[in-house]
Formats: C-alpha cells, structure tokens, sequence
C-alpha cells in the first residue's frame, strides 16, 4: 500500500490513499481530514492502520494519560514539529504532565482534575508564560485525542483555564521596588541635569 497523499480542496485537507485491487483496479481511498495539514495528516496515519488491521479501529481503552502522550508525541509531534518545538513538548509532557496526571486514565480524565493540575503549578512560582505553554501542550494533545485519534468524544481541556497569578494589588512599595523621595532626591543630586542618566521621573 503507498504512503499516501494530502491535498488542499477549499477550506479543508483531504487525504487518500490506494488500498488493494478490486478485479484487477486499484481503489483510491479519500476522505476530509482536518482544517489544518498536520490534522489531515494524523488522519491519515489512523485510517491508513484502520486498514492495515482489516477494517477495525484501534481502541486503546486502557491508555493512560502517560500511555497516550507518548503515542500522540511519537506519531504526532516527531512527525509534523520543527526539533526545538518536539524538545519543548518532551519537557513539559516528562516533567508537568505525566507527574501530575499520568496515572489517569484517557478515557476518564475529568475536567476538575485538569483544573487542579493547572492550579497547583500557578503555585510553583513558574513564569505566567510557562504555564500558558504547558496548558497549549495539554489542550492540543487532548484535542487530537478526540479527532484524528477517536479515543475520547469530548475534549476535557475546552473546559479548563489559566490559574490567578499575583499581581501587584495588595504588595507593599519595597516588593515593587518603588524608590522614596528621598531616594530620588539623592539621585538627583549625584546626577547633574546634563548628565544623560538625568532623567524625568513621574
């Protein structure tokens, strides 16, 4: 059986590939695969092992969250991401994922379950900007858990959002780093109006 091929028809990726002869013909298979390359691309990876196991859908009803994030990392992101990205995803699925949640099963992660995971790790002291990565990382794998992959119907992680981080409500002046008025008083008196480092302070 070949490879197979993806095309671009309107606003979606179609996939298709040639399964065996019928009477001596090749029959074509093709079918809509997704909005993106990469998703139409995973769909053929599925249906492609569809047809190579006679018609029967692999339904690993057993996966853990662990078992499912290293399939979808090996036949998803090895595949379709650039190395740093891949190495990035590694990171956050070995030290955020799978600590947190990957005794779970797939099939029965709960939202409320997600949500604490996404809570305890506001606590840790990680950059606002990390966590977003970790969060991109779990909606997106879980996502595709639902389509190309067929494993779950719904997508818990549509349900979950970023932690509260600090702001600057409620800090005192030495946690902002504001200077007194005193302080800036000294400043100015070591910094003459034509040195360059004199400058308005509001």
């Amino acid at each position: 059986m070949s490879e197979g091929s993806l095309r671009k028809r309107g606003d979606k990726w179609y996939y298709s590939f040639e399964a065996g002869s019928i009477d001596g013909s090749r029959k074509r298979i093709e079918h809509p695969g997704g909005r993106t390359k990469a998703e139409a691309s995973a769909a053929l990876r599925a249906a492609m092992q569809e047809y190579e196991n006679g018609g029967v859908k692999i339904r690993r009803n057993n996966y853990t969250i662990h078992d499912y994030f290293d399939y979808w990392f090996d036949s998803y992101v090895m595949k379709e991401l650039r190395p740093n990205t891949q190495s990035n995803y590694r990171n956050v699925i070995d030290k955020y994922i799978d600590p947190a949640i990957g005794r779970y099963k797939l099939k029965s992660i709960s939202p409320a379950k997600l949500q604490k995971m996404m809570d305890d790790l506001g606590k840790t002291g990680l950059s606002k900007h990390s966590v977003e990565i970790i969060l991109t990382v779990l909606r997106k794998g879980l996502k595709m858990a639902v389509f190309p992959y067929q494993l779950i119907k719904e997508n818990p992680g549509n349900y979950i959002g970023m932690p509260r981080f600090p702001d600057s409500h409620g800090k005192t002046r030495s946690d902002l780093r504001i200077i007194t008025l005193e302080q800036y008083r000294q400043i100015l008196a070591i910094t003459p109006f034509s040195n360059p480092f004199n400058v308005p302070f509001n």
